[in-house]
């Protein structure tokens, strides 16, 4: 199996797979001594959880994967023009029309434009003016 060794993200499942995989298998071989079972009994029981928590494990690194490159896509998207427009509490609507939050005469919730538009949200509708 040909992995990219450039990017970490491509490795994980196989990674995470292989700890469950082998956590498991040590685990059994410790029950197995433990309750006294026959060397052929706790070798195949190991063997049977190696190969379900190596799936389990390498599905996870896979959810994992897609959540991490996911975060990362949308951390790169957010620009430096978004981040001010945040701090000044200035968004920009569906139209193109700056929207600003007005926290003073708006319900909680709720946005007003200064474009004169009325902006529907959750909690209520509002003209602005």
């Amino acid at each position: 199996m040909s992995v990219d060794q450039g990017d970490p993200l491509q490795r994980l499942p196989l990674l995470v797979g292989a700890c469950f995989g082998l956590v498991s298998f040590s685990v059994s071989i410790i029950v197995g001594l433990q309750s006294t079972n026959p060397a052929m009994t706790i070798l195949l029981r190991a063997l049977f959880a190696l190969l379900i928590c190596y799936t389990v494990g390498y599905v996870l690194g896979h959810l994992a994967r897609f959540v991490l490159a996911g975060s990362s896509v949308e951390s790169e998207a957010v620009g430096e023009d978004d981040v001010a427009g945040a701090d000044q509490g200035v968004m920009q609507g569906q139209g193109g029309e700056n929207v600003a939050l007005d926290t003073a005469e708006a319900a909680p919730g709720a946005i007003q434009s200064d474009q004169g538009s009325q902006v529907e949200t959750k909690d209520a509708t509002i003209q602005a003016v």
